[in-house]
């Protein structure tokens, strides 16, 4: 079963968001898709929040799921994990047990679809802004040359390469299967590693939706 075979409408595409607790998860993907951001911390048990952007000259809406504390909750996980296109593994710069949490939320998402090989995949970390640092980009870097991903460090606080950790996923889809063709427009790349040589090609274009447009829903 490839990718691309488990979404319903093609132009849908499923992105999962995995990660420890207090990670900002949910601080990434409300910055990216309503460019704000709350200091305060409020536990998650699964989110959707949605995006449009432009591939192939059509429309496709991002469906991005924050997993959350689903922990509590595999079979919903599960199904999220089943049915996502291209997955991110977030942890905290500051938390170094977010870190070492990585190696089980990767082996979560192998033991559902068997193998990442032609999955987009990033390994995210989160609050750079953060002076303190328990984790350092080398070591983010050894372990997203471990699992032959990317790995892009961000903070939702600032605003920081939030924009591009999402240009790159698209970015990583359309090198793997080369269904997703980019739009009109250029964007700045992202300085992320990459396991082979890129070949030059345009970014997604994404687009800001109204207000009333955007929104949130619990799964239940």
């Amino acid at each position: 079963m490839t990718n691309r075979s488990i979404s319903q409408d093609k132009n849908d595409y499923r992105i999962v968001v995995l990660g420890s607790a207090a990670v900002g998860k949910s601080s990434l993907l409300t910055r990216f898709i309503h460019g704000t951001f709350k200091d305060s911390y409020s536990p998650t048990v699964e989110d959707t929040y949605r995006r449009v952007v432009t591939l192939d000259s059509s429309v496709c809406t991002l469906h991005i799921t924050d997993t959350g504390g689903s922990h509590h909750f595999p079979a919903m996980k599960n199904l999220a994990i089943k049915r996502g296109h291209a997955f991110l593994v977030v942890y905290s710069l500051a938390n170094r047990r977010s870190f070492l949490s990585l190696e089980t939320f990767h082996a979560e998402i192998v033991s559902v679809r068997n193998t990442l090989s032609m999955v987009p995949f990033m390994v995210v970390g989160n609050k750079c802004d953060i002076k303190e640092r328990e984790v350092s980009e080398s070591e983010g870097l050894a372990l997203a040359k471990k699992w032959g991903c990317s790995y892009i460090e961000t903070s939702a606080k600032h605003d920081f390469q939030v924009r591009k950790l999402f240009e790159e996923l698209l970015y990583l889809e359309k090198r793997h299967s080369m269904t997703l063709e980019v739009g009109q427009g250029k964007g700045k790349k992202s300085q992320v590693t990459r396991p082979q040589k890129p070949v030059q090609q345009s970014e997604p274009q994404l687009h800001k939706q109204p207000e009333s447009q955007l929104h949130k829903c619990m799964l239940m």
